[in-house]
């Protein structure tokens, strides 16, 4: 059985498989509110321009990453946005162009996607609103579920 299933519920367990197992971190707050997942609803498969003229879309589909680098997936970026589109880098996100962009996309609502930092597939946790709006997260497997944000920088 694979060590890099979901953590127990129990809290007791929850503690101990964060000190000794290989957890995914969940793609979406626990408690979030029902506004979120129905602002991901709206946002899904449509483009967004941020300040600096780079194309964003939102895929609401929970993925690993070979999934969503798989160019016949029709939820890759490429195979829902077309060509020129990839998954973005840390950088990328961290663009202070695209911050605004964020936040109009999702509100209020965090999320995790994939992203590449230094050329590794990572999990990020996009905080909109938030002073440091991208986070880093531990990227175990990737086999991790997270949802998909699709850039075009024109370059």
């Amino acid at each position: 059985m694979s060590i890099l299933k979901k953590c127990p519920n129990k809290k007791f367990f929850e503690k101990i498989c964060k000190i000794f197992c290989k957890c995914c971190p969940p793609p979406i707050c626990p408690n979030e509110p029902p506004e979120c997942k129905q602002r991901r609803n709206e946002i899904s498969g449509d483009l967004f321009v941020a300040d600096n003229g780079w194309l964003i879309g939102f895929i609401n589909e929970l993925q690993t990453y070979p999934q969503i680098q798989d160019p016949t997936n029709p939820f890759s970026c490429e195979g829902m946005f077309g060509a020129g589109f990839h998954i973005p880098t840390v950088a990328e996100l961290e663009d202070p162009a695209v911050r605004n962009t964020l936040l109009v996309m999702f509100g209020m609502c965090p999320v995790v996607v994939w992203a590449i930092n230094n050329g590794v597939p990572t999990l990020v946790k996009i905080i909109p609103g938030n002073n440091d709006p991208i986070i880093i997260l531990p990227t175990p497997s990737l086999s991790c579920l997270a949802f998909g944000i699709c850039f075009n920088t024109g370059g």
